[in-house]
């Protein structure tokens, strides 16, 4: 293998200076976001944000919404 063969494999990513978007950058789902926000929001105000409000049906309710839809990738379609 050549030299500039390893360059193309061993891509480099350059620095991101904004904390913002290198927080967000290692984010790649609602899971990774969720905790990322416990690390660095107060806990009280997380707590109420990420809890909902009394019953907590607004949660319940987004959650089902976002349940129904489903994600139906196109790769190789029609590839004759």
């Amino acid at each position: 293998m050549r030299a500039s063969e390893i360059r193309d494999l061993i891509r480099v990513k350059p620095v991101e200076l904004d904390a913002t978007r290198r927080r967000l950058s290692s984010c790649h789902d609602i899971a990774d976001l969720r905790a990322t926000g416990r690390r660095l929001i107060p806990r009280p105000v997380f707590d109420y944000v990420d809890g909902g409000a009394d019953e907590e049906l607004s949660v319940r309710s987004n959650t089902r919404a976002f349940r129904r839809f489903k994600f139906q990738p196109r790769t190789l379609v029609d590839v004759s």
